[in-house]
């Protein structure tokens, strides 16, 4: 059996090799905290009950067998700066290449979205992502749903049928990304040859799906409320405030001419 020493150093090139992230985001407010001991915000440590960086909101504990390294427990507090909500995430590590990854606090690693994007649509966001690593197909036939939601309210006129048709007809209509994202999420949980067929729900829960696609589909829904919803919002508050600006400054200049 290895020697004490040489299964901590072990654990701790494990540990970091793994958690090489430059950033975390903010489950509760959505800031981004930048994971340099440099910024204040964060320091890693791995292998030490208690540990704690020097600027006091990262902590990390681990549970292990005094007898072997495998498998072990690492529980993350993240505390951020901006809001000083704390995040709680562990790992479940089995081998040195496989490891799982649990949110605690918050339940869900969804993120949180504005009232400005339809609440029915970030409910099935919401609950696809608290069920990916659990139920896959499940997780998958929600972030489908979620698609021809936010398609159907984002273009109301639309005419509605399965997910296939529905995006055929936004092809001259949205971005070249932004099609070639939906039709990649069409296809997962399709088997057939002809993709005019569409699968239905039951017929997905019938296949296999991995967590892997079920995660690729959550993404594609990330990309798809930020290209619809928020960027077209921050891009109006935006022009917004540059007009109060520019009447404030110039009031009887038309900026229409």
């Amino acid at each position: 059996m290895s020697s004490n020493q040489d299964i901590d150093e072990l654990f701790d090139r494990i540990g970091k090799e793994r958690f090489n992230k430059t950033t975390i985001l903010c489950k509760y407010c959505g800031v981004t905290i930048p994971l340099s001991g440099n910024s204040g915000h964060m320091n890693y440590f791995m292998n030490k009950i208690n540990a704690q960086s020097d600027f006091d909101r990262f902590k990390a504990l681990t549970f292990k067998s005094q007898n072997s390294l495998y498998p072990y427990i690492e529980i993350h507090f993240v505390e951020c700066a901006t809001c000083f909500k704390t995040t709680i995430f562990s790992y479940l590590v089995s081998s040195e290449s496989e490891s799982k990854k649990f949110s605690m606090q918050p339940i869900s690693e969804a993120k949180g979205y504005p009232d400005y994007v339809p609440a029915e649509q970030v409910q099935d966001y919401s609950e696809s992502v608290a069920i990916a690593e659990l139920s896959p197909r499940a997780s998958l036939t929600l972030s489908r749903r979620c698609a021809q939601g936010l398609i159907r309210h984002k273009f109301p006129d639309v005419k509605q049928g399965n997910l296939f048709s529905e995006i055929k007809q936004l092809k001259t209509r949205v971005s070249r990304s932004e099609y070639r994202a939906l039709n990649s999420l069409r296809h997962l949980g399709n088997t057939g040859a002809h993709p005019e067929k569409e699968n239905s729900e039951f017929e997905i829960n019938k296949i296999e799906v991995s967590s892997e696609e079920a995660q690729h589909a959550i993404t594609i829904i990330e990309f798809l409320i930020k290209k619809w919803f928020v960027e077209p919002h921050d891009d109006e508050m935006a022009i917004k405030t540059i007009m109060e600006d520019a009447h404030k400054l110039k009031p009887d200049v038309n900026l229409d001419e």
